[in-house]
């Protein structure tokens, strides 16, 4: 009997660029994919696969002609990248800051960039401009804070005026300068502050304490206190009015102080006691209606709740959006 024969053993063959006809036929010599600037293909024992890059997901049969590079640790499918794309990359990561440092996104590794070394004059003009930057963004901010005080200063003298009348300025001018110019600026700081101080929820809890000992006043505190909805609710109610809503309206509040003080109590001889009185009872009528509305926005809000959509709830709530 016939002994089988042995598998031959065939030499693997190297393949060829789809583009090597278009070469040979035209006269050039063929593209050579296994040049420095070229990594080897990765080989696997089923299937063949070429270089991915995890910038721009092009293939290395997409542009042959690119550069690709394995700058960090990473292993596998992340391991190869273009070089014109990482560069590209690095530039984005750099555009606010040139001096720090970029790292691979998965392993972590710090990129080894090279720059070319410049000129002592190129090196010059960098120290300046950024010297220059520094210098732009001190100068940003205090003009900014510049700005800032002379509103406030002007604010002051001007309110200062209007309360006092023309016998302040004799006042003002008087006192020493520095106090003066120390002093002004701080008028509309305090009258941003007074605006600002949520003056029901301290008389909410004076007359909870006053109230308190009565039992039926008591058990509806109790009741109000122990609802899980109720700081829900006043949070939502909180958050209508904006800080600056408040901002503006506490900037008003001396001119409304002046009114009030010149409407009620006219007979008051003294301009200071006359101006405080009616800042007093601006705020406390204020404080009083807004705690009503508050009052009755909580309670609106506590009673929430979703009906079942039935026809008779459909009626209801259409005959309720008539109205």
């Amino acid at each position: 009997m016939d002994e089988p024969e042995e598998p031959r053993q065939t030499e693997p063959q190297n393949e060829i660029p789809a583009n090597s006809s278009r070469n040979l036929a035209s006269g050039q010599p063929p593209l050579n994919l296994q040049e420095d600037n070229l990594p080897p293909r990765l080989v696997t024992s089923s299937t063949t696969s070429t270089l991915q890059c995890w910038i721009c997901y092009a293939t290395q049969e997409d542009d042959p002609r690119l550069s690709w590079i394995k700058p960090c640790k990473c292993r596998g499918g992340t391991k190869w990248v273009h070089q014109t794309c990482l560069q590209s990359w690095i530039d984005q990561k750099l555009r606010e800051d040139r001096k720090k440092s970029v790292a691979c996104p998965q392993c972590k590794t710090e990129y080894l960039i090279h720059l070319p070394a410049m000129g002592i004059l190129v090196q010059l003009i960098d120290a300046v401009d950024n010297l220059f930057d520094h210098f732009s963004s001190l100068i940003v901010d205090c003009c900014v804070l510049a700005s800032l005080y002379w509103s406030a200063l002007t604010y002051g003298a001007m309110t200062v005026v209007y309360v006092g009348g023309h016998r302040s300025t004799d006042v003002v001018q008087s006192i020493h300068p520095t106090v003066v110019l120390m002093g002004l600026p701080l008028i509309p700081l305090a009258t941003i502050l007074v605006g600002s101080i949520e003056w029901e929820i301290h008389l909410g809890r004076i007359l909870a304490a006053v109230l308190r000992p009565i039992p039926f006043v008591r058990r509806v505190v109790r009741n109000a206190s122990d609802d899980s909805a109720v700081a829900l609710v006043n949070r939502r109610i909180s958050d209508r009015m904006s800080s600056t809503r408040k901002c503006i309206t506490s900037l008003f509040l001396p001119a409304i102080a002046k009114l009030c003080g010149d409407l009620f109590y006219s007979s008051t001889s003294s301009v200071l006691r006359r101006f405080l009185a009616g800042g007093v009872t601006f705020i406390g009528v204020k404080t009083t209606i807004t705690y009503y509305h508050k009052r009755q926005i909580r309670k609106k809000l506590t009673d929430l709740k979703v009906l079942d959509y039935t026809d008779q709830n459909r009626e209801r709530f259409a005959a309720n959006n008539q109205i």
